[in-house]
């Protein structure tokens, strides 16, 4: 389940959106938990939603749009924020674009773009969350396995040569390869 929340002043547009996102949950078989919000300041003070998703309009009484939508993600950076306003100004666009929107959309929205829009916000949330759970997963196989491979690779040198081992795991998209080498001598 997704949490969303609608932050707009005009009753008239947020029933619009509603009903845009009703249909998109009926159409693809998904739940949101859907909470409203009738300016920014509401959202921004004393945040403790755990939003997935933002629409959020900029022009509203209180605290604007682009500022709420600040205080938001200084708590939860992984939030993300579409944008739906009716003003075109490019300094708003600009702004949100720093703010790592995901889209600014402009009313009145076209029920297809805001689906789109909806659409690949979920899927960022879904890859983020996938992601997550399998680095947890990793480091909980690399805490019970680092000394098990430790042990299983180290080999007993021969006489008159170093000892090596190395391993190597994934972190982060990256390979790591330690290689740790001895150089004392076992005499037999």
């Amino acid at each position: 389940m997704n949490y969303i929340a609608v932050v707009e002043d005009s009753a008239q547009d947020r029933a619009v959106l509603d009903s845009y996102l009703e249909k998109y949950q009926q159409e693809k078989n998904c739940h949101f938990q859907i909470t409203h919000f009738s300016d920014g300041d509401e959202i921004a003070l004393g945040y403790k939603g755990g939003y997935d998703l933002i629409l959020m309009d900029i022009e509203m009484p209180g605290m604007n749009g682009l500022d709420a939508a600040r205080a938001v993600l200084e708590q939860r950076p992984e939030c993300k924020v579409i944008f739906v306003t009716a003003y075109s100004l490019f300094q708003y666009a600009h702004e949100a674009v720093h703010l790592g929107a995901c889209d600014y959309l402009l009313k009145p929205v076209d029920p297809d773009e805001l689906e789109a829009s909806v659409r690949r916000a979920i899927r960022q949330i879904q890859t983020e969350r996938k992601l997550e759970e399998l680095a947890a997963a990793l480091q909980s196989w690399l805490r019970w396995n680092r000394s098990r491979k430790l042990t299983r690779r180290a080999m007993p040198p021969k006489q008159g040569r170093t000892t090596a081992m190395h391993w190597s795991w994934p972190m982060c998209a990256s390979i790591w390869r330690i290689t740790i080498c001895s150089t004392s001598r076992w005499t037999v």
